[in-house]
């Protein structure tokens, strides 16, 4: 399975969870996820495929899980299976995934939730409101 069809499938299942999934010496995030490094980080949010997706290496997880574990985000470290799960009552998740985002970044974040939902039985009334409003 590739590395972008296993982020997808777990976060089905795990919809407001960082998911953090080793790829060689680094750890990729993709998707919606990308925005909260973003904005906790100040990450650099690369094109990829489809999708987007933030890297950054081996040695630097422990200074990743220290920041969400301080401000409550549940997050996922995924290496061919969950290693390490942080899950926290009020998860922060969604109050990083806006923030300071340029007119830009939320139309390509919208087109990413988009190409996410392809397969969600509502696909079609959503893109019918979108279509209403625009």
């Amino acid at each position: 399975m590739r590395l972008k069809d296993s982020y997808f499938a777990l976060k089905e299942k795990y919809k407001n969870y960082i998911i953090m999934m080793k790829s060689g010496t680094f750890y990729n995030v993709l998707g919606n996820d990308c925005y909260v490094f973003k904005n906790v980080f100040n990450y650099k949010v690369n094109r990829f495929s489809d999708t987007v997706k933030v890297g950054f290496p081996l040695n630097t997880l422990n200074k990743v899980i220290d920041t969400f574990d301080r401000l409550k985000i549940n997050y996922i470290v995924y290496e061919g299976e969950i290693k390490l799960k942080g899950k926290f009552h009020g998860n922060n998740y969604d109050c990083f995934i806006k923030n300071k985002l340029t007119i830009n970044e939320r139309i390509e974040r919208i087109n990413i939730l988009l190409n996410e939902a392809k397969h969600n039985s509502n696909i079609i009334k959503i893109l019918d409101k979108i279509e209403e409003i625009i």
